[in-house]
């Protein structure tokens, strides 16, 4: 899976057995849109958590 948004800094290592390790962390999106009419863009900030 290739991720190309940007970390952020809550990035958490578990140990789930003596074998394997998970890692939680959550990417921030922006997105931005304008109005009709408009000159000034509206911008959102999203964070999507993958645990």
């Amino acid at each position: 899976m290739k991720i190309n948004k940007r970390l952020t800094k809550y990035v958490a290592l578990a140990k789930v057995n003596s074998e394997r390790q998970v890692v939680n962390f959550s990417i921030a999106l922006n997105k931005s849109y304008r109005l009709r009419n408009e000159t000034e863009p509206i911008k959102i900030l999203n964070y999507i958590y993958c645990f």
